[in-house]
């Protein structure tokens, strides 16, 4: 086991299990972790998922979510974080992030990395693949809510979670 996967061990007890969640009626909660599970597995390098936890949540907005997958790649991690909501999802990597708000992080980069690339009128086959057409209307949305997403960053402390 990497250092970094033990690391991710370590905070999963900390972390609500999918299966012991309880939605409480939170309508946007159930349909992010249901989002986050359809994501994951969309890819063919994810063979199954054999557990999945809710990492963060900020209500009616996004979900952070870790994910242990099975797959014959030994490429693949043997966990991935989700972040899923009113926003384009995204799979973020251990090695990129270890805890959650590393995962809101590494997401605004990635994809204002994609809002930049549209506005510039770029390639956006080097992005991260965001499933909305690259025009600017979607650019200008995604920023906006990277603009809020950066600002809620700042003011939260990673000692928090």
């Amino acid at each position: 086991m990497s250092l970094i996967e033990q690391k991710i061990e370590e905070q999963l007890n900390s972390f609500e299990s999918f299966e012991a969640l309880d939605h409480q009626g939170d309508i946007k909660l159930e349909e992010f972790c249901n989002q986050g599970k359809n994501y994951i597995e969309r890819y063919t390098w994810c063979e199954g998922v054999n557990n999945a936890w809710l990492a963060y949540y900020l209500e009616g907005i996004f979900a952070i979510s870790i994910f242990e997958v099975s797959s014959s790649n030994p490429n693949v991690d043997k966990y991935i974080w989700i972040l899923t909501g009113d926003l384009p999802p995204a799979y973020i990597d251990i090695e990129s992030a270890s805890f959650p708000l590393e995962v809101l992080s590494a997401y605004i980069e990635i994809m204002q990395d994609w809002v930049d690339t549209v506005k510039a009128d770029g390639n956006v086959e080097e992005c991260y693949p965001v499933e909305v057409e690259a025009n600017l209307d979607h650019a200008d949305m995604l920023d906006y809510r990277l603009k809020l997403l950066r600002e809620y960053l700042e003011n939260e402390d990673e000692s928090d979670l």
